[in-house]
């Protein structure tokens, strides 16, 4: 009984830990807004994404690296069509992880150089309860994230993801100014993919792959 506790915690960390994968701004998260979790120790992330396919992909590249104590320090290169190219960095600390009776809280910076715009951030996320139904379709388990920023996240921003299976996630949130719904797809433990619909207007798309050294 043991030994089956054990394996099953080791399983659950892989399938957490795998979906550890960028935002669109680097930082690990859903599309704009970040999430509580962070890289484990010496893993890394690497992607490529565009926030508007109709303008050019992609438009920028990101690369997030986990060190001990629950840090995450990412730098995404932007690089428009038209504009500035830009090179940003930004760092995320988890405070806690979650726990049954405690959500994740992690705190954070984007941009620390004042490249473009300097945001300093707080979010906590955690499971839902248990698994329930839509529209008769069993919901394996709900995540929600919640948070408060100043600068480019100016306010409260929240998020919520549907997980539909080990390989599978429906996502949506609002980054303070729009509502943004997608999806991500981990191909497996490494790769991920990921689509977004931001302001039901522009769609965005997006591929990562995370490693542990």
């Amino acid at each position: 009984m043991r030994r089956a506790v054990s394996l099953l915690g080791l399983l659950l960390g892989v399938v957490v830990s795998g979906w550890c994968h960028p935002s669109f701004n680097g930082y690990t998260g859903l599309f704009y807004i970040p999430t509580a979790d962070v890289l484990s120790a010496d893993s890394w992330s690497a992607g490529v994404f565009s926030v508007d396919l109709d303008a050019v992909f992609p438009d920028r590249y990101c690369f997030g690296y986990g060190f001990p104590g629950s840090i995450e320090v990412n730098v995404v290169k932007y690089v428009p069509d038209k504009g500035e190219k830009e090179t940003v960095i930004s760092g995320k600390y988890q405070i806690f992880p979650e726990t049954p009776g405690k959500a994740a809280l992690a705190v954070g910076i984007f941009d620390i150089t004042k490249e473009m715009q300097t945001t300093v951030y707080v979010v906590a996320s955690r499971t839902l309860g248990g698994p329930f139904e839509v529209k008769k379709r069993r919901v394996f388990e709900t995540i929600g994230h919640i948070g408060i920023g100043g600068g480019g996240l100016e306010g409260i921003f929240a998020g919520i993801e549907f997980v539909l299976g080990p390989s599978f996630r429906v996502m949506g949130e609002y980054d303070t100014s729009d509502f943004n719904i997608g999806a991500r797809i981990l191909i497996n433990n490494q790769v991920s993919l990921t689509g977004a619909v931001f302001d039901f207007d522009k769609l965005g798309v997006g591929i990562s792959f995370r490693k542990a050294f």
